[in-house]
Protein backbone atom coordinates (compact mmCIF):
# COMPACT_ATOMS: atom_id res chain seq x y z
CA UNK A 1 0.00 0.00 0.00
CA UNK A 2 1.32 3.00 -1.12
CA UNK A 3 0.39 6.83 0.77
CA UNK A 4 1.54 10.19 0.25
CA UNK A 5 0.93 10.89 3.80
CA UNK A 6 4.39 12.13 5.56
CA UNK A 7 5.15 9.63 8.55
CA UNK A 8 4.62 11.26 12.67
CA UNK A 9 7.97 9.87 13.66
CA UNK A 10 11.22 8.09 12.19
CA UNK A 11 10.96 4.70 13.47
CA UNK A 12 13.30 3.00 11.19
CA UNK A 13 16.30 5.21 12.43
CA UNK A 14 17.76 7.46 14.90
CA UNK A 15 19.52 10.22 12.86
CA UNK A 16 18.93 13.73 12.94
CA UNK A 17 19.12 14.70 9.32
CA UNK A 18 17.92 17.18 6.49
CA UNK A 19 17.31 16.22 3.04
CA UNK A 20 17.08 18.17 0.09
CA UNK A 21 15.67 16.65 -3.37
CA UNK A 22 16.40 17.92 -6.43
CA UNK A 23 13.15 20.00 -6.89
CA UNK A 24 14.54 21.71 -3.66
CA UNK A 25 17.88 22.31 -4.98
CA UNK A 26 17.27 23.71 -8.29
CA UNK A 27 14.27 25.98 -6.84
CA UNK A 28 16.34 27.24 -3.89
CA UNK A 29 17.91 30.39 -4.52
CA UNK A 30 21.79 30.40 -4.77
CA UNK A 31 24.23 32.44 -5.54
CA UNK A 32 26.93 30.96 -7.87
CA UNK A 33 25.16 27.70 -7.45
CA UNK A 34 27.17 26.09 -5.33
CA UNK A 35 25.63 22.58 -4.36
CA UNK A 36 28.09 22.13 -1.04
CA UNK A 37 27.14 25.59 0.42
CA UNK A 38 23.36 24.75 0.87
CA UNK A 39 25.12 22.25 3.64
CA UNK A 40 25.07 25.57 5.54
CA UNK A 41 21.28 25.69 5.63
CA UNK A 42 21.33 22.61 8.44
CA UNK A 43 21.12 23.97 12.27
CA UNK A 44 24.00 23.88 13.75
CA UNK A 45 26.18 24.11 10.95
CA UNK A 46 28.24 27.92 11.06
CA UNK A 47 30.99 28.48 7.90
CA UNK A 48 34.29 28.45 9.39
CA UNK A 49 36.10 31.80 9.70
CA UNK A 50 38.78 31.18 7.66
CA UNK A 51 38.73 28.92 4.01
CA UNK A 52 41.25 27.41 1.88
CA UNK A 53 42.33 29.16 -1.20
CA UNK A 54 40.52 29.37 -4.24
CA UNK A 55 43.94 27.46 -6.33
CA UNK A 56 43.73 24.63 -3.92
CA UNK A 57 40.66 24.31 -3.84
CA UNK A 58 38.86 25.18 -7.03
CA UNK A 59 35.34 23.37 -6.71
CA UNK A 60 34.27 25.95 -4.53
CA UNK A 61 33.77 23.88 -1.20
CA UNK A 62 33.05 25.39 2.14
CA UNK A 63 34.89 24.45 5.13
CA UNK A 64 32.17 24.36 8.17
CA UNK A 65 31.96 23.43 11.89
CA UNK A 66 28.82 21.24 12.18
CA UNK A 67 28.33 21.31 15.91
CA UNK A 68 31.44 22.71 17.46
CA UNK A 69 33.48 19.99 15.92
CA UNK A 70 36.56 20.92 13.88
CA UNK A 71 35.51 21.74 9.99
CA UNK A 72 37.50 18.07 8.82
CA UNK A 73 35.37 16.30 10.76
CA UNK A 74 32.40 16.54 8.32
CA UNK A 75 32.13 13.81 5.97
CA UNK A 76 31.31 13.60 2.59
CA UNK A 77 29.87 10.71 0.41
CA UNK A 78 29.15 10.61 -3.43
CA UNK A 79 26.67 7.38 -4.14
CA UNK A 80 27.80 5.92 -0.61
CA UNK A 81 32.25 5.66 -1.43
CA UNK A 82 34.07 8.62 0.27
CA UNK A 83 34.05 11.92 -1.34
CA UNK A 84 37.15 13.62 0.97
CA UNK A 85 40.21 14.46 0.41
CA UNK A 86 41.80 13.08 3.44
CA UNK A 87 44.30 16.09 4.06
CA UNK A 88 42.45 19.03 3.34
CA UNK A 89 39.40 17.29 4.64
CA UNK A 90 37.37 19.26 1.56
CA UNK A 91 34.66 17.46 -0.54
CA UNK A 92 36.83 16.14 -4.02
CA UNK A 93 33.56 16.41 -6.26
CA UNK A 94 31.40 19.24 -5.54
CA UNK A 95 28.31 18.15 -7.90
CA UNK A 96 26.63 19.31 -10.14
CA UNK A 97 22.39 20.29 -9.74
CA UNK A 98 22.06 18.61 -12.29
CA UNK A 99 23.52 15.68 -11.28
CA UNK A 100 21.45 15.16 -7.91
CA UNK A 101 18.77 13.12 -6.99
CA UNK A 102 19.03 14.25 -3.00
CA UNK A 103 21.51 15.15 -0.86
CA UNK A 104 21.10 13.99 2.74
CA UNK A 105 23.10 15.78 5.54
CA UNK A 106 22.69 13.53 9.05
CA UNK A 107 24.20 15.84 12.15
CA UNK A 108 23.86 13.69 14.57
CA UNK A 109 23.35 9.26 15.81
CA UNK A 110 24.30 8.61 12.40
CA UNK A 111 24.89 5.26 11.46
CA UNK A 112 27.95 3.15 12.45
CA UNK A 113 29.44 3.08 9.13
CA UNK A 114 30.99 6.44 9.19
CA UNK A 115 31.96 6.13 12.59
CA UNK A 116 35.05 7.90 11.10
CA UNK A 117 33.37 11.45 10.87
CA UNK A 118 32.30 13.39 14.06
CA UNK A 119 30.68 16.05 12.92
CA UNK A 120 27.73 14.98 10.26
CA UNK A 121 28.17 13.40 7.26
CA UNK A 122 26.92 14.77 3.78
CA UNK A 123 25.59 12.07 1.42
CA UNK A 124 25.25 12.97 -2.26
CA UNK A 125 23.19 10.85 -4.27
CA UNK A 126 23.39 10.97 -8.38
CA UNK A 127 20.16 10.40 -10.74
CA UNK A 128 19.70 7.11 -12.34
CA UNK A 129 17.86 7.33 -16.23
CA UNK A 130 14.11 5.94 -16.41
CA UNK A 131 12.13 4.63 -19.50
CA UNK A 132 11.46 8.10 -20.49
CA UNK A 133 13.90 10.08 -22.11
CA UNK A 134 14.14 13.31 -20.36
CA UNK A 135 16.85 16.58 -21.14
CA UNK A 136 17.39 20.02 -19.61
CA UNK A 137 19.77 22.65 -20.78
CA UNK A 138 20.51 25.87 -18.68
CA UNK A 139 22.64 29.12 -18.54
CA UNK A 140 23.55 31.20 -15.58
CA UNK A 141 25.10 34.55 -15.45
CA UNK A 142 26.06 37.12 -13.40
CA UNK A 143 27.99 40.29 -14.76
CA UNK A 144 28.61 43.43 -14.19
CA UNK A 145 30.34 45.43 -17.06
CA UNK A 146 32.93 48.25 -16.36
CA UNK A 147 31.60 51.50 -17.71
CA UNK A 148 27.74 51.08 -17.06
CA UNK A 149 26.17 54.07 -15.47
CA UNK A 150 24.54 51.98 -12.51
CA UNK A 151 28.56 51.08 -11.53
CA UNK A 152 29.91 54.11 -9.94
CA UNK A 153 33.97 54.60 -9.86
CA UNK A 154 35.68 53.16 -7.10
CA UNK A 155 35.72 55.57 -4.49
CA UNK A 156 39.18 54.23 -3.02
CA UNK A 157 41.16 53.61 -6.10
CA UNK A 158 39.42 56.65 -8.68
CA UNK A 159 39.14 53.78 -11.07
CA UNK A 160 35.91 52.02 -12.92
CA UNK A 161 34.30 48.95 -11.00
CA UNK A 162 36.37 46.25 -11.98
CA UNK A 163 34.87 43.37 -14.39
CA UNK A 164 32.63 40.72 -12.90
CA UNK A 165 31.50 38.11 -14.71
CA UNK A 166 31.00 33.94 -14.01
CA UNK A 167 28.74 32.17 -17.20
CA UNK A 168 27.83 28.93 -15.85
CA UNK A 169 26.18 26.43 -18.41
CA UNK A 170 25.46 22.79 -19.14
CA UNK A 171 22.34 20.85 -19.08
CA UNK A 172 21.99 16.64 -18.33
CA UNK A 173 20.18 14.28 -20.65
CA UNK A 174 18.90 10.33 -19.19
CA UNK A 175 16.88 7.66 -20.65
CA UNK A 176 16.62 3.90 -21.39
CA UNK A 177 19.52 1.48 -23.16
CA UNK A 178 17.20 -1.57 -23.07
CA UNK A 179 13.41 -0.73 -21.57
CA UNK A 180 13.47 -1.95 -18.15
CA UNK A 181 16.62 -3.42 -18.13
CA UNK A 182 19.42 -0.67 -19.06
CA UNK A 183 19.59 3.15 -17.81
CA UNK A 184 22.19 5.67 -18.65
CA UNK A 185 22.19 9.48 -17.41
CA UNK A 186 24.80 12.37 -18.09
CA UNK A 187 25.59 16.05 -17.56
CA UNK A 188 28.08 18.54 -17.83
CA UNK A 189 28.68 21.93 -16.40
CA UNK A 190 30.98 24.61 -18.17
CA UNK A 191 32.01 27.57 -15.73
CA UNK A 192 33.52 30.71 -17.18
CA UNK A 193 34.44 33.53 -14.37
CA UNK A 194 36.09 36.51 -14.24
CA UNK A 195 36.67 37.75 -10.79
CA UNK A 196 37.53 41.30 -10.68
CA UNK A 197 39.52 43.06 -7.87
CA UNK A 198 41.34 46.07 -7.24
CA UNK A 199 44.41 47.06 -5.56
CA UNK A 200 46.39 49.77 -4.17
CA UNK A 201 50.13 49.43 -3.61
CA UNK A 202 53.01 51.35 -3.64
CA UNK A 203 55.76 52.18 -6.67
CA UNK A 204 58.69 53.97 -6.84
CA UNK A 205 58.13 57.97 -7.88
CA UNK A 206 60.12 58.87 -10.47
CA UNK A 207 61.73 61.38 -7.80
CA UNK A 208 63.34 58.22 -5.95
CA UNK A 209 64.51 56.63 -9.32
CA UNK A 210 66.76 59.46 -9.58
CA UNK A 211 68.30 58.90 -5.79
CA UNK A 212 66.13 62.04 -4.13
CA UNK A 213 64.41 60.48 -1.06
CA UNK A 214 63.99 64.07 0.29
CA UNK A 215 60.14 63.41 0.36
CA UNK A 216 61.34 60.16 2.53
CA UNK A 217 63.41 62.06 5.46
CA UNK A 218 60.37 65.02 5.68
CA UNK A 219 58.41 62.58 6.73
CA UNK A 220 60.37 60.60 9.13
CA UNK A 221 64.04 61.50 10.23
CA UNK A 222 64.87 58.15 10.61
CA UNK A 223 65.04 57.74 6.88
CA UNK A 224 67.89 59.79 6.63
CA UNK A 225 70.19 57.55 4.25
CA UNK A 226 74.25 57.76 4.99
CA UNK A 227 76.96 57.37 2.46
CA UNK A 228 78.22 53.31 2.66
CA UNK A 229 81.66 54.94 1.18
CA UNK A 230 82.30 56.97 4.73
CA UNK A 231 82.93 56.28 8.09
CA UNK A 232 84.23 53.29 9.85
CA UNK A 233 83.62 50.65 7.35
CA UNK A 234 83.15 47.47 9.76
CA UNK A 235 80.99 49.53 12.46
CA UNK A 236 79.20 52.58 9.91
CA UNK A 237 80.14 54.96 12.64
CA UNK A 238 81.03 58.21 11.42
CA UNK A 239 79.19 58.09 8.21
CA UNK A 240 78.07 61.27 6.32
CA UNK A 241 74.10 61.60 5.66
CA UNK A 242 73.65 62.44 1.93
CA UNK A 243 72.60 66.19 1.61
CA UNK A 244 69.16 66.80 0.82
CA UNK A 245 68.91 63.17 1.21
CA UNK A 246 69.66 62.39 -2.67
CA UNK A 247 72.27 59.63 -3.89
CA UNK A 248 74.54 60.56 -6.30
CA UNK A 249 73.73 59.55 -9.53
CA UNK A 250 77.35 57.77 -9.91
CA UNK A 251 76.49 55.80 -6.72
CA UNK A 252 73.29 54.36 -8.21
CA UNK A 253 73.23 50.69 -9.23
CA UNK A 254 72.59 49.95 -13.15
CA UNK A 255 70.94 46.40 -12.03
CA UNK A 256 68.61 48.54 -10.23
CA UNK A 257 67.82 51.10 -12.30
CA UNK A 258 67.22 48.25 -14.92
CA UNK A 259 64.86 46.47 -12.55
CA UNK A 260 62.93 50.00 -11.58
CA UNK A 261 62.03 49.83 -15.44
CA UNK A 262 59.83 47.88 -15.21
CA UNK A 263 57.67 49.17 -12.52
CA UNK A 264 54.86 51.41 -13.26
CA UNK A 265 54.99 55.12 -12.33
CA UNK A 266 52.52 55.96 -9.98
CA UNK A 267 49.15 57.00 -10.87
CA UNK A 268 47.02 57.34 -7.48
CA UNK A 269 47.90 60.34 -4.56
CA UNK A 270 47.49 58.15 -1.30
CA UNK A 271 48.58 59.82 1.70
CA UNK A 272 49.47 63.65 0.88
CA UNK A 273 52.79 63.85 3.44
CA UNK A 274 53.91 60.32 2.20
CA UNK A 275 53.66 60.47 -1.71
CA UNK A 276 56.13 57.29 -1.97
CA UNK A 277 53.58 54.98 -0.22
CA UNK A 278 49.48 54.06 -1.81
CA UNK A 279 50.31 55.74 -4.79
CA UNK A 280 49.53 53.29 -7.42
CA UNK A 281 46.02 52.17 -8.35
CA UNK A 282 44.68 49.27 -10.91
CA UNK A 283 42.61 46.91 -11.69
CA UNK A 284 42.58 43.06 -12.72
CA UNK A 285 40.78 39.68 -12.94
CA UNK A 286 41.45 36.23 -11.82
CA UNK A 287 39.91 34.08 -14.98
CA UNK A 288 38.72 30.76 -13.18
CA UNK A 289 37.34 27.86 -15.93
CA UNK A 290 35.79 24.86 -14.85
CA UNK A 291 34.56 21.54 -16.95
CA UNK A 292 32.75 18.95 -15.30
CA UNK A 293 30.26 16.00 -16.33
CA UNK A 294 29.19 12.68 -14.99
CA UNK A 295 28.00 9.55 -16.35
CA UNK A 296 25.80 6.85 -15.12
CA UNK A 297 24.54 3.96 -15.71
CA UNK A 298 21.63 1.40 -14.23
CA UNK A 299 21.28 -2.34 -14.65
CA UNK A 300 18.24 -3.91 -13.44
CA UNK A 301 19.24 -7.93 -14.03
CA UNK A 302 16.08 -9.38 -12.22
CA UNK A 303 14.38 -8.68 -9.52
CA UNK A 304 16.80 -9.23 -7.03
CA UNK A 305 19.91 -8.01 -8.08
CA UNK A 306 20.88 -4.64 -9.45
CA UNK A 307 24.10 -2.85 -10.75
CA UNK A 308 25.01 0.36 -11.20
CA UNK A 309 28.34 2.47 -12.37
CA UNK A 310 29.05 6.28 -11.93
CA UNK A 311 32.11 8.56 -13.41
CA UNK A 312 32.32 11.80 -12.26
CA UNK A 313 35.20 14.32 -13.74
CA UNK A 314 35.61 17.71 -12.68
CA UNK A 315 38.54 19.93 -14.60
CA UNK A 316 39.70 23.37 -13.17
CA UNK A 317 41.95 25.74 -14.38
CA UNK A 318 42.91 29.29 -12.40
CA UNK A 319 45.13 32.12 -13.80
CA UNK A 320 45.58 34.75 -11.66
CA UNK A 321 48.25 38.26 -12.73
CA UNK A 322 49.90 40.21 -10.20
CA UNK A 323 49.77 44.14 -10.54
CA UNK A 324 52.75 44.13 -12.28
CA UNK A 325 51.32 40.83 -14.93
CA UNK A 326 52.16 37.49 -14.94
CA UNK A 327 56.20 37.48 -14.46
CA UNK A 328 56.02 40.86 -12.34
CA UNK A 329 53.81 39.62 -9.82
CA UNK A 330 53.04 42.30 -6.86
CA UNK A 331 49.99 41.91 -5.02
CA UNK A 332 46.91 40.09 -6.16
CA UNK A 333 43.82 41.26 -7.11
CA UNK A 334 41.81 38.75 -4.47
CA UNK A 335 43.65 36.55 -2.63
CA UNK A 336 46.24 34.84 -5.02
CA UNK A 337 48.48 35.22 -7.70
CA UNK A 338 49.72 32.70 -9.70
CA UNK A 339 48.34 29.16 -11.88
CA UNK A 340 46.73 26.53 -10.93
CA UNK A 341 45.26 23.39 -12.83
CA UNK A 342 43.29 20.94 -11.00
CA UNK A 343 41.68 17.59 -12.25
CA UNK A 344 39.38 15.96 -9.42
CA UNK A 345 37.82 12.26 -10.28
CA UNK A 346 35.46 9.97 -8.62
CA UNK A 347 34.13 6.61 -9.71
CA UNK A 348 31.43 4.40 -7.64
CA UNK A 349 30.51 0.86 -8.35
CA UNK A 350 28.02 -0.72 -6.57
CA UNK A 351 25.74 -4.02 -6.32
CA UNK A 352 22.83 -4.62 -4.66
CA UNK A 353 21.03 -8.11 -4.08
CA UNK A 354 17.85 -8.68 -2.08
CA UNK A 355 18.34 -11.76 -0.18
CA UNK A 356 14.85 -11.91 0.94
CA UNK A 357 12.23 -9.47 2.05
CA UNK A 358 14.08 -8.38 5.31
CA UNK A 359 18.13 -8.90 4.09
CA UNK A 360 19.28 -6.56 1.69
CA UNK A 361 23.25 -7.56 1.15
CA UNK A 362 25.19 -4.04 -0.52
CA UNK A 363 28.28 -4.19 -2.51
CA UNK A 364 29.95 -0.61 -3.09
CA UNK A 365 33.36 0.37 -4.61
CA UNK A 366 34.62 3.71 -4.70
CA UNK A 367 37.85 5.32 -6.24
CA UNK A 368 38.93 9.02 -6.23
CA UNK A 369 41.48 11.25 -7.46
CA UNK A 370 42.26 14.62 -5.91
CA UNK A 371 45.16 16.31 -8.02
CA UNK A 372 46.23 20.33 -7.73
CA UNK A 373 49.11 21.47 -9.60
CA UNK A 374 50.16 25.18 -8.51
CA UNK A 375 52.89 27.65 -10.00
CA UNK A 376 53.20 30.81 -8.43
CA UNK A 377 54.12 34.12 -11.03
CA UNK A 378 57.74 34.29 -12.13
CA UNK A 379 58.05 30.50 -12.18
CA UNK A 380 61.46 29.69 -14.05
CA UNK A 381 62.13 33.49 -15.12
CA UNK A 382 65.00 34.93 -14.28
CA UNK A 383 64.01 39.11 -13.95
CA UNK A 384 67.76 39.88 -12.11
CA UNK A 385 69.13 38.96 -15.45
Amino acid sequence: EVTAAAPLLQADRADVAQTFTAKEINDLPNIGRNLQSMELLNPGTAKLGWQHASDEDPQGSVQMVVNGQLFDSMGYQLDGTTNQDPILGIIVINPTFDSVSEMKQANQDFDAEFEYVGGGNANYSTKSGTNQFHADAFEYLQLNTPGFKSFAANPFTNLPSPLYRQNQYGGSIGGRLIKDKLFFFGDAQLNREAQGGSVITSVPTLQNRSGNFSDWVASNPNYQIYDPTTGNPTTGVGRTPYTNNTIPTSQLSPQSQALLSYFPLPNHVGVASQPYLDNYAANGDIAVTANQWDTREDYYLNEKNTFFGRYSYAAFTESAPGVFGLIGGGPSFGVYAGSSQALNQSLSLGWTYTISATTINELRFGWMRYHVFDTPNGFGQAPAA
